[in-house]
């Protein structure tokens, strides 16, 4: 026979906290609408960034230490660099 202490406990009163954990209560999403979303900076401050340099495309074929791969006796890397500026419209 289940005891009384057995029993499933009932809901908690709406705005308290039933864990005891801090959390917020639960508000309902109609009354959440107006702060859903905000930014943590004011829009008015948000510019366009200004246009960066861009990098060769090539950069990485400079900047690294070569493969020892030669395909048909070229190396590598001399194969790759005309395609890798083409990339960029050089």
């Amino acid at each position: 026979m289940p005891r009384e202490s057995d029993a499933i406990p009932s809901a908690p009163p709406a705005g308290r906290d039933p864990l005891g954990d801090g959390a917020a209560p639960d508000v309902p999403f109609d009354r959440r609408t107006a702060d859903f979303y905000s930014p943590g900076v004011s829009l008015s401050r948000l510019r366009p960034r200004p246009d960066v340099a861009a990098a060769p495309a090539d950069l990485l074929l400079r900047a690294l230490e070569p493969p020892p791969v030669k395909v048909r006796h070229i190396p590598l890397v001399d194969l790759l660099r005309k395609p890798y500026r083409e990339l960029n419209g050089e």
